[in-house]
């Protein structure tokens, strides 16, 4: 276990390299690098999280090393890294596919409909990307089947189809699941209702925003989360990481930010407040503890809703 926490510590050093790879094509100032890296490096969250033995960092790591070959215009062998080891490693990174293959068609809607779906048809790159991507990934996923047999595609790919999550977490998802716990069929259909609103929303960010892939992708995985049928504090990594390279293109003043921080931080105390009674004095708090994965449902959508404003109004000028 302690070679693995070195490994993850490792790992977290080599995401502050790729900050300050990432932020060489974003800014041209060192000073502006240095806060980057320092954001990561220097931030309790994530050492906590490395510290500790979770391998969250990991895929932080090849998701970064994705975003920065896209912005190098390294495409080919974005695809390998995306395929091979970001969507391999943990299966949620795919959520980013629908804004890669747009962007790689260079396509604005301010050139019209037409000519629009002209580009996106004829996106050639968009095409070699997804090729690459899927053969890459399925060739490992049959080289882990041929090693583990059945076991490995349950856990791996079929688990997140069928999970069913009836402990308590941040997602207003859980007391229903729990709800339905003895009734496979209502449980099926309560995590296909919870999947309608993410795809729905990943989708039409990818159209919307895929021209700033950064920004793009810290949106989605924001929405992906939020709205996920089970969410825990280890997945709020996902986005933190794109958070520093993506605010370049978000006008936001200070007083703003530390007031939707603290508003972030509030909704996770609210949330804390009964699930620490129900743990730790056996109280009977499930619905207050639903009640507070609204609240915090209801903030997170407040936080989306204000960073798209930031990022257009400053789009706009």
């Amino acid at each position: 276990m302690k070679c693995g926490k070195i490994l993850f510590c490792a790992v977290d050093v080599a995401v502050g390299f790729l900050y300050f790879e990432l932020s060489a094509c974003r800014w041209t100032a060192c000073k502006d690098k240095k806060s980057v890296v320092i954001f990561w490096l220097a931030n309790p969250l994530t050492a906590i999280i490395s510290s500790r033995g979770n391998a969250d960092v990991l895929v932080c790591a090849v998701v970064l090393w994705t975003l920065y070959l896209l912005m190098r215009n390294q495409w080919r062998l974005a695809s390998l890294v995306y395929g091979l080891l970001a969507v391999h490693v943990k299966l949620y990174p795919i959520i980013y596919l629908p804004s890669i293959f747009l962007s790689l068609s260079s396509v604005s809607l301010s050139s019209g409909w037409i000519d629009y779906i002209k580009r996106l048809i004829s996106n050639v790159k968009g095409y070699i990307f997804v090729m690459i991507f899927s053969s890459s990934l399925l060739a490992l996923t049959f080289i882990c089947y041929i090693l583990y047999g059945m076991p490995y595609v349950n856990e791996a790919l079929l688990y997140h189809l069928h999970r069913t999550d009836t402990r308590h977490n941040f997602s207003p998802y859980f007391y229903l699941l729990y709800l339905a716990a003895d009734n496979a069929q209502l449980s099926r259909l309560i995590g296909f209702c919870a999947f309608i609103p993410q795809v729905s929303l990943i989708i039409w960010l990818a159209f919307r925003f895929h021209d700033d892939l950064p920004f793009c992708w810290l949106i989605t995985t924001v929405v992906f989360v939020s709205f996920n049928k089970v969410c825990t504090s280890q997945y709020f990594i996902w986005y933190i990481c794109l958070l520093p390279i993506a605010q370049r293109n978000i006008e936001i003043s200070t007083k703003t930010a530390v007031y939707l921080i603290i508003l972030w931080f509030l909704g996770q105390a609210f949330w804390l407040c009964p699930a620490y009674l129900f743990e730790f004095h056996g109280l009977d708090t499930f619905c207050l503890i639903w009640l507070s994965s609204l609240f915090f449902l209801a903030i997170n959508t407040g936080i989306i809703v204000q960073l798209i404003r930031r990022h257009d109004s400053k789009r706009k000028r």
